[in-house]
């Protein structure tokens, strides 16, 4: 009797594995058609190589996912004043990584808004 279980569990198993793979075999395909899809929609709009050539150094990536974990510490409110260093030190490494600098923001040639001005635009919301 023994033995008969044990076949019949493993032809279980059996079944079970090649239904799993034929599911998986399915979904492969429609991953690949849709991947096939994907490639020709950038093609067509001449995004293909700009993308294969698009790639971060590990600088800016280890600058960027330290501040998306700022980000979830300040959502909730715990970032502490070593938080806020790092922040300032992250942000001022990024941007020097991507070329940026606080000269490309500043505006060139324009005059301070006068803060009169600027009063009666708040009021007129």
């Amino acid at each position: 009797m023994k033995n008969s279980t044990s076949n019949d569990e493993l032809s279980v198993e059996k079944l079970e594995k090649a239904f799993e793979s034929d599911i998986l075999k399915k979904r492969l395909t429609e991953l690949e058609k849709e991947n096939a899809i994907l490639k020709k929609y950038l093609e067509a709009n001449g995004l293909l190589e700009e993308i294969k050539n698009l790639s971060i150094s590990d600088e800016e990536f280890i600058c960027v996912n330290e501040l998306k974990k700022l980000k979830v510490l300040s959502d909730k409110g715990m970032l502490t004043l070593d938080d806020i260093k790092g922040l300032d030190i992250l942000h001022k490494n990024l941007r020097a990584i991507r070329g940026l600098t606080i000269d490309n923001f500043k505006s060139k040639g324009k005059k301070k808004a006068d803060p009169k001005e600027l009063l009666k635009i708040v009021e007129n919301r």
